[in-house]
């Protein structure tokens, strides 16, 4: 079963659609570019095998397509030496043989009641529906125990199950648009936020009183910088070090790549990204597809939740 949320709907309450399905819905789970099967080995070989140090990097735009590269590069070599999941099986497979025996007596002691109502089909049938209720708490209980015994400080297991009864249930209201409509999907919802943002994240306009003080900054600017030692260039066991520093369960960005991808990365990765590095100093350059970032709006309190302000 899945439900939705309608607001098309004018109701005190807030209207659902409930969908039915003969097969189990699964939600869509976020994108990773390894999992916990995933063959370093395998990923370190490739990666080694298909690097190219021999780059251009005299101008800005070698260099952002040099970080593309080595993006794409440790994408592919992930995905390359990760396996692929298997569906998550169906909760009917899944069913201890013991109780699916007793729901099919169950069920047979049922159509038999209904058919005779004879009172000694009825006993029957109360004794298996018991005896099923009973079996159900048991696994239910196992399944629990077995689950709690499994989690671990380690891997954070246990920390992510508390914070999960924990975290309160937010409600999440449709936006309103400048338009007048209601944002009701994640899109519309996006959109509206973005055309907020663009609005206000933009350059003062100026006046003539202001220029005076445009001249004096623009003339500091231009001027020219004293004679100092050039930024000593990094070298691949400092580029190393930094990411020995980096957490592995930190939230990716649209790259998708983390700090435990790139602690596995082989010397031959670490020298390109300081040949890249030391570009980046060189031509005071950086690279566009490392200035994207995922904008998370927090909802501030005492204003309205439907609001993009």
């Amino acid at each position: 079963m899945q439900i939705e949320t309608n607001w098309d709907l004018a109701s005190d309450h807030t209207p659902i659609i409930a969908t039915l399905s003969t097969h189990t819905i699964h939600k869509p789970k976020t994108s990773k570019l390894t999992s916990p099967k995933t063959d370093w080995n395998a990923f370190r070989t490739h990666i080694d095998a298909i690097t190219k140090l021999i780059i251009k990097l005299k101008q800005p735009d070698g260099i952002d397509e040099a970080v593309n590269y080595i993006t794409c590069l440790i994408q592919e070599a992930a995905w390359r030496s990760t396996p692929p999941e298997i569906p998550g099986k169906d909760p009917i497979s899944l069913t201890p043989p013991h109780i699916r025996e007793i729901v099919t007596e169950e069920r047979r002691a049922r159509n038999r009641w209904q058919r005779n109502r004879n009172p000694i089909d009825k006993r029957v049938y109360n004794q298996l529906t018991r005896q099923l209720k009973a079996a159900l708490q048991d696994t239910r209980n196992a399944t629990f125990e077995t689950y709690i015994n499994t989690l671990s400080k380690e891997d954070h297991t246990i920390w992510k199950t508390a914070k999960q009864f924990k975290k309160p249930i937010t409600h999440v209201p449709p936006i309103l648009q400048e338009d007048g409509n209601w944002g009701k999907t994640d899109k519309e919802k996006a959109t509206a936020l973005a055309e907020y943002l663009c609005k206000v994240f933009t350059t003062p306009q100026t006046n003539n009183s202001n220029n005076n003080f445009e001249n004096i900054v623009k003339t500091s600017l231009d001027s020219a910088f004293p004679i100092t030692r050039p930024i000593k260039p990094f070298s691949p066991s400092e580029v190393k070090e930094e990411i020995k520093k980096c957490a592995n369960h930190k939230a990716p960005g649209f790259n998708l790549i983390t700090g435990q991808i790139l602690k596995e990365l082989p010397s031959r990765a670490a020298l390109l990204l300081t040949t890249i590095y030391n570009s980046i100093l060189r031509l005071t350059y950086f690279p566009i597809l490392w200035k994207f970032a995922q904008i998370i709006m927090i909802h501030k309190r005492g204003k309205p939740p439907n609001r993009v302000t």
